[in-house]
């Protein structure tokens, strides 16, 4: 089956895997477009036709040809398509190669950008555009963007962000996070956990911890408790037991 993109919004680009099939890409044109340009010259592998179709109903109507003079207005054949005087409504781009999918192993890729200049621009342009814009904008932006975005993003993102982000991120984040997190944390966390923890911590903690720690446990424990301590200690131990061993 020949690679299917989705859908595309004209101004958007469009990235992916090409399988050595004709390759049809879906745009959609919002506004009445003074001039439309698909460009997929940054495409890795050789484009012998590149054209748009208008859907109209079930029928496809050829709108343009790459490098046909009577309707790309560069009149080059480039895989680069300009076409004037477009309606709204959904096209198709499509791509036809001979290529194969791959070269020595290594998968090709197409690139499609497609730009529109609109006689109805927005009414609502942002009054401080940005002086550095990006030179490798996203093929994929969100299409649910945050409407309160950082004013300090980090200098050094991850490069495999999490498929399930939380929904109630603390307010308090940790400035020094370990390098070795717990695969397994638990679901109900010390609401007061300790400043100093051991840095050895037991592999086999009790499963039922005192209510009652002492202030000042003992720096040298027996290696071997009794199973059955007085329940009544005294409350003045002699500083010199006798061994009965």
């Amino acid at each position: 089956m020949p690679t299917d993109p989705g859908e595309l919004i004209c101004g958007e680009s469009g990235k992916g895997d090409y399988n050595g099939e004709n390759l049809r890409i879906e745009v959609q044109i919002q506004h009445q477009t003074v001039e439309m340009t698909v460009d997929a010259s940054m495409s890795d592998f050789d484009i012998d036709t590149l054209k748009l179709y208008q859907k109209v109903g079930s029928n496809e109507i050829l709108r343009g040809t790459d490098g046909d003079w009577r309707t790309d207005t560069d009149g080059d054949k480039n895989t680069v398509l300009s076409l004037f005087n477009l309606e709204p409504d959904d096209y198709i781009i499509e791509l036809i190669s001979t290529a194969n999918g791959t070269t020595n192993g290594r998968i090709h890729q197409y690139v499609v950008i497609t730009v529109c200049s609109t006689s109805n621009p927005t009414d609502n342009p942002t009054p401080a555009p940005t002086n550095n814009p990006t030179a490798s904008p996203t093929y994929n932006p969100t299409p649910a963007p945050t409407l309160q975005p950082t004013n300090v993003p980090t200098s050094n993102p991850t490069v495999f962000p999490t498929h399930e982000p939380t929904t109630d991120p603390t307010n308090n984040p940790t400035v020094t996070p370990t390098d070795n997190p717990t695969v397994s944390p638990t679901s109900d966390p010390s609401a007061a956990p300790t400043t100093d923890p051991t840095t050895p911590p037991t592999t086999i903690p009790t499963s039922a911890p005192t209510s009652d720690p002492s202030s000042s446990p003992t720096i040298d424990p027996t290696i071997n408790p009794t199973v059955d301590p007085t329940k009544t200690p005294t409350t003045v131990p002699t500083i010199s037991p006798i061994s009965t061993v």
